[in-house]
């Protein structure tokens, strides 16, 4: 009597710890199903659509600091010059990296940049249509002596940039290089390349933009 109770008390047991099991691995699945399906209609906005989701705006366009224009468009590729991290016409951070500025604030100055730079490719093309993606991304940043990081405080821009434009318009090629000091003692300035397509929609056009 005491046995089969026993053994009953097993298999009930034993069904409770399979159902807890398979309820644990359903709710994972279904949680990976979902983060999938959230990608998958991340990657099919446009990033027009990804910069409300992502509750962000595009600045307005810096002005050039000098004898240059902010956008160069030739031959189908289009050249963006130095943007450095201002927001709302001041720089988000001053100082050098490895000094008065931290990994994370360098990151978060890189992504000011970043976005400086979606600007002026907006304003110079007149939206998001005639952008065939991104080609390269150049960073120079202002560095104490010994500091190395460069290559992390960089991802806080390439990272934005494939957030924002997705894994085919953000896709691009990337270098760093490190200085003593910057204009208006900026801690990184960010260089851009990107292809284009012409106002009548094939590939090339040349003109500048202010």
């Amino acid at each position: 009597m005491g046995f089969s109770r026993m053994k009953s008390f097993d298999r009930t047991r034993g069904r409770s710890v399979k159902l807890i099991r398979y309820s644990k691995h359903s709710a994972q699945h279904n949680s990976v199903a979902v983060a999938l399906v959230a990608r998958h209609l991340h990657d099919m906005m446009d990033p027009s659509e990804r910069l409300r989701a992502m509750g962000l705006v595009l600045p307005d366009p810096p002005a050039p600091i000098g004898a240059y224009q902010a956008v160069v468009l030739r031959s189908g590729l289009g050249f963006v010059s130095g943007q450095l991290p201002f927001v709302g016409g001041t720089l988000l951070r001053t100082g050098r990296l490895g000094g008065e500025v931290d990994v994370a604030a360098g990151r978060l100055a890189a992504r000011a940049a970043a976005l400086n730079i979606l600007a002026q490719i907006t304003c110079a093309l007149g939206g998001w249509d005639r952008l065939l993606g991104l080609c390269r991304l150049d960073g120079i940043l202002a560095t104490a002596p010994g500091f190395t990081e460069l290559a992390d405080v960089m991802d806080g821009a390439s990272n934005l940039l494939l957030e924002i434009l997705g894994p085919e318009l953000g896709a691009h090629a990337r270098s760093v290089s490190s200085a003593m000091a910057l204009p208006g003692d900026a801690p990184i300035e960010l260089v851009c390349t990107f292809a284009t397509r012409s106002a009548s929609g094939s590939a090339g056009g040349d003109r500048l933009a202010v």
